[in-house]
This record gives structure tokens, C-alpha cells and sequence, in this order.
């Protein structure tokens, strides 16, 4: 059975950053939401100004800290991987029904982590590092407070949290 990572993750995380009313985690559908999480480049609500729906978002102290994307399925490319760090990058506001009407501001220290499923590489793959490499560069360019591509398999049982422990210290350690 293949492990749903956008099930899984939001399942370990909610309970360590879940602590209303300094913190929120607000989740997408796919990962168990009942509302799309939407990020747009001003305070005005609009298809015009909407740039993306992340998987994850957390909330302290009314602004947005950390934005969590998966990708589940597939050999992941670096362009893939990209499709969310302009927009997010970009993004001043967070709306999202489960939290209320008003829009939520987007600290400009965000910690954007991208999850990868590493499952369908094959052993001798050069993606790993091809993500590391990837990683590094957007470091030097980026004012993201944090970019992590955590890669994760679906090897082990799906609530084996030593699969996810660089998450985890990634977002516990900005």
C-alpha cells in the first residue's frame, strides 16, 4: 500500500503547532481542510490577485511562518519543484474560510518546505543531489527565511517519525 503523504504529514504536524489562539494549522482538502488555502499578492481577494493553493499552512501569532508543499507521485524536476517559490515569494496575504474572513499576513521570514517523495528513484539516481544542488541556489537568491526539500520515501510505516524528523527540526529551528 503506498503511503499519502498529504494524510500523513498533516496528521504529525497539527498536534506539535496546533495551539489556537498563537497558532494555527490550517490544512488544504487534500490533506484532511475543509477550505483551499489561498496566497495572493495583496489584500484584495480576486482571481486577479490569487497566486497559489499550498498544501499547508501555519499560523503564529497572526502571521503566516511556515508554508508546507508536497509532492507526492511522480520523479520530481527541479521545475516542479519551483512551481511554488515564486508565488509564495510574491504572496503578502493568506485567506482561507476555516480561519475566518479578514486575510492573514505573510511574514517576510517565511519557511517555505517542499516535501519530495523520493519512492519511484532508482538506486543509483542523481535527483537527490540534483535537489540538494537545487536547494543551495535557491539559498543564495531567495529572501525566504528557509528553503528545505526534505525527501521523504514511502519504504517505512507511514507513522515512523524518524522519516520525518528533518521536517519537524526544520520547523522547530528557524
Amino acid at each position: 500500500m503506498t503511503e499519502n503523504l498529504h494524510q500523513t504529514l498533516p496528521a504529525i504536524l497539527k498536534p506539535l503547532f496546533h495551539n489556537p489562539p498563537t497558532s494555527h494549522v490550517v490544512l488544504a482538502p487534500e490533506c484532511g481542510g475543509s477550505h483551499r488555502i489561498q496566497l495572493f499578492s495583496s489584500g484584495v481577494k480576486s482571481r486577479a490577485t490569487n497566486y497559489c493553493w499550498p498544501d499547508v499552512a501555519i499560523i503564529q501569532n497572526r502571521e503566516v511562518r511556515i508554508i508546507l508543499e508536497i509532492e507526492q507521485a511522480g520523479i520530481v524536476s527541479p521545475a516542479r519543484i519551483g512551481s511554488k517559490l515564486v508565488p509564495v515569494t510574491l504572496s503578502t496575504y493568506l485567506c482561507n474560510e476555516e480561519i475566518g474572513c479578514h486575510p492573514v499576513s505573510i511574514s517576510r521570514e517565511i519557511t517555505l518546505i517542499q516535501v519530495v517523495n523520493t519512492a519511484c528513484l532508482r538506486p543509483a539516481t542523481r535527483k537527490i543531489l540534483q535537489y540538494g544542488n537545487f536547494e543551495g541556489d535557491i539559498r543564495k537568491l531567495l529572501p525566504l527565511g528557509c528553503v528545505l526539500f526534505p525527501i521523504v520515501g514511502e519504504n517505512t510505516h507511514p507513522f515512523d517519525s524518524g522519516k520525518y524528523d528533518d521536517i519537524i527540526h526544520g520547523l522547530l529551528i528557524p
